[in-house]
C-alpha cells in the first residue's frame, strides 16, 4: 500500500508496536525481483498468491541460470539440462527454501555467481566481467534476505576460485582479487 502511495515502506505500524520494515532483511524491501512482484500485484495489495508466484518464478529462474552455468561448464546441452533439473527440483531447494522464501531468494543466484567465477578464471576476456557478474549475484543474494545463505555461497565461490585457478595456473594475487 505504501509503495503504491508513492512512499518507501520504512516502518510497519501493524506489527505489535511497529517495527522497521525496510531494515528487516527477510522482508526483501530492496530486492529487485520483489519490486516486479509488487508491480504485478497492483494497487490492490500484496497477497499469498503473489508470494506463491514469486516463489515459482524463482524456481524457473534457478532452472535457467543453472542450465546456463552447466552448459558453459560442460559444453553439452543434454547433461546441462539433466543437471539443472536435478539441482532445482530435488534435494535442498525443494525442502526448506520453499517454505522460507528468504532462503530461496538468497540461494537463487548461486548458479550465476558460479558462472561469473568460472568465466573470470577460465576465459581471459571475461576476467573482469565474470568477477562483476559474480559480485552482482552476491549483491542480489544479500538483498534476498538471508545473509547466512549468502555467506555459504561466498565460501563456495571462493573455494571454487582457488581450485579452478590452481588448475589454470593463476597466481595467488590473481585469485585474491577475484575473491
Amino acid at each position: 500500500e505504501r509503495i503504491w502511495a508513492g512512499q518507501i515502506p520504512l516502518w510497519n505500524p501493524y506489527n505489535y508496536g511497529g517495527d522497521p520494515f525496510a531494515a528487516n532483511p527477510q522482508l526483501a524491501v530492496w530486492y529487485p525481483p520483489r519490486w516486479v512482484s509488487l508491480l504485478l500485484a497492483g494497487p490492490h495489495g500484496w497477497s499469498v498468491e503473489v508470494l506463491q508466484l514469486e516463489v515459482a518464478a524463482h524456481y524457473g529462474l534457478i532452472s535457467l541460470m543453472m542450465l546456463a552455468f552447466l552448459r558453459t561448464l560442460t559444453g553439452r546441452p543434454f547433461p546441462a539440462l539433466i543437471g539443472s533439473v536435478i539441482w532445482t527440483y530435488s534435494g535442498y531447494l525443494t525442502g526448506y527454501p520453499m517454505l522460507q522464501p528468504s532462503v530461496l531468494r538468497a540461494a537463487a543466484w548461486l548458479p550465476l555467481l558460479m558462472l561469473g567465477v568460472h568465466l573470470s578464471v577460465t576465459r581471459p576476456r571475461w576476467r573482469v566481467g565474470g568477477a562483476v557478474l559474480a559480485a552482482a549475484m552476491v549483491g542480489l543474494s544479500i538483498l534476498g534476505g538471508h545473509p547466512q545463505t549468502t555467506m555459504l555461497m561466498v565460501y563456495l565461490a571462493a573455494a571454487y576460485v582457488v581450485v579452478i585457478g590452481w588448475q589454470h595456473g593463476i597466481r595467488w594475487r590473481g585469485l585474491a582479487w577475484r575473491i
